[in-house]
Order: C-alpha cells, then sequence, then structure tokens
C-alpha cells in the first residue's frame, strides 16, 4: 500500500574528508606531530628592546585658553527639600515649601552641578545679581 522512499545520504556530495570528520567512527589522523612544536625557537625576551619612558620628553600642556569659549551652565542654588511624590502633587498656588537653608546663610554657586563658590543676592538695576563671598577651592592631592 504505501510505497517506501529511497533514503540517500545529505552528506554524500560533500568533501570526503568533511564526511569523514562527521561520521561516527572518525579518529583524527597523527599527520601533526609534536615534533613541530619542539621546532619552535623559544623567544629571549631580554633581547627584546622596550622604550625607555623616562627618556620621551612630555608633551605640550594645553593652553588654557582654548577653553576660553566653553560655555557652561551657572546656576544659584538658593535651597533643597526633599518630600514624597504625594506631598508634591498636593502643591498649590499659595503652598509653601520648606527648604534646607537658613536665612542670610550663604547660597551656592553652581557650575555643571559643581559647587564652586558661595555669596549672597544682590540687585544689579532692575535684575538680580549674585556677589561671590567665599571661593571654594578643592583640597591638594598627596
Amino acid at each position: 500500500m504505501f510505497k517506501q522512499k529511497k533514503i540517500t545520504d545529505p552528506l554524500s556530495d560533500i568533501d570526503p574528508v568533511l564526511e569523514e570528520a562527521f561520521s561516527d567512527d572518525y579518529q583524527p589522523s597523527s599527520d601533526l606531530d609534536t615534533d613541530q612544536e619542539s621546532e619552535k625557537k623559544p623567544v629571549d625576551v631580554a633581547k627584546v628592546k622596550m622604550p625607555n619612558l623616562e627618556e620621551s620628553s612630555p608633551g605640550t600642556p594645553i593652553s588654557q585658553n582654548l577653553f576660553d569659549d566653553l560655555t557652561v551652565k551657572v546656576s544659584v542654588e538658593l535651597g533643597r527639600a526633599s518630600m514624597p511624590l504625594k506631598e508634591l502633587l498636593s502643591l498649590t498656588e499659595g503652598a509653601i515649601v520648606e527648604l534646607n537653608r537658613l536665612v542670610g546663610e550663604p547660597l551656592d554657586l553652581v557650575v555643571n552641578k559643581q559647587v564652586v563658590a558661595r555669596g549672597e543676592i544682590v540687585a544689579v538695576n532692575e535684575s538680580y545679581g549674585f556677589r561671590i563671598t567665599n571661593l571654594l577651592t578643592k583640597e591638594p592631592r598627596s
């Protein structure tokens, strides 16, 4: 009733070397002897010439005027507050948010998220200004 189909080997058209490699009874040939490895000569690391880093002259330092036209974000921070999101969402016009800074305490001059100075708000014509009272410096690393 049923006609049997002849099953052909899918690897029959592949290179005989590959066919042998993928057969069940494959055993690698011993063409690669360990004698080839023993023929390699060891490298004497002491004879390798390495550059003396102390003899190298240092490069030219970056000129400070290279950064003269670089734009940075400058802001004055009056203070900060932390509150739950529920409380924040309930704020309305006229609500007061208490900050972490006391009245009369110096404000922070912030450049690219880094506090660089402290000072006070002043009036300049009809605008606000900031008078620096203390420049902050980093301690030298030792």
